[in-house]
């Protein structure tokens, strides 16, 4: 992926998603962290981008892998997949073993469905204001992953974390609900992830 942004060639992005990456949901209409990135590789390599964001608020990761054929149909090798969720898997149970088990899923079932195009980038789980320290064993499960499988790794938890050293850093990372993303949590995000993508592993 690097090599092709350096020789501007054109890429394609991919963000597998809950509600933080959902164009639709309220909280991202007016800027999205995804659209930042891409602003951001356009201008940084003067490659050209196209985002396909199939991103579903709501929903966990294993829903998003079922989901797959339904992009794939129209983007079936691409340059990039982002890989995204946490919260709602919270909810529906995982912890850190389990999440380290969907995760190797999800890398086997993109690198195979994709034919090996795409580079995966797997996204620490984002805190929330009322959930600061709560999931940190999904981020280590995040962690162990990338590092086994050898994808990128975008640490946000770890971003959002050294961001937040005080209540009102924090709470500026978020929107009213203290759970989904403002303009300042959706800059970070991007940011972190455009610095995984220049890292050579």
């Amino acid at each position: 992926l690097l090599a092709k942004l350096k020789s501007r060639q054109p890429v394609t992005l991919v963000t597998l998603g809950d509600s933080l990456s959902d164009k639709r949901h309220w909280a991202n209409r007016s800027v999205l962290w995804s659209e930042l990135l891409v602003a951001k590789l356009k201008e940084t390599f003067g490659s050209e981008v196209k985002l396909v964001n199939p991103a579903i608020g709501g929903t966990q990761l294993t829903q998003n892998l079922i989901l797959m054929p339904r992009w794939l149909q129209d983007t079936p090798e691409p340059d990039l997949v982002t890989v995204w969720f946490g919260y709602n898997d919270w909810d529906g149970g995982a912890r850190g073993p389990d999440w380290r088990d969907k995760l190797r899923l999800a890398v086997d079932r993109i690198r195979r469905l994709t034919k090996g195009s795409a580079e995966v980038v797997l996204v620490t789980t984002c805190p929330a204001l009322a959930r600061w320290d709560t999931m940190n064993e999904l981020g280590d499960a995040t962690r162990a992953v990338a590092a086994e499988k050898k994808t990128g790794l975008a640490d946000v938890a770890n971003a959002f974390h050294q961001h937040g050293a005080d209540e009102a850093q924090r709470a500026a990372l978020f929107a009213w609900d203290k759970t989904h993303l403002g303009e300042t949590g959706h800059r970070l995000a991007a940011e972190t992830v455009f610095q995984a993508l220049q890292q050579q592993r």
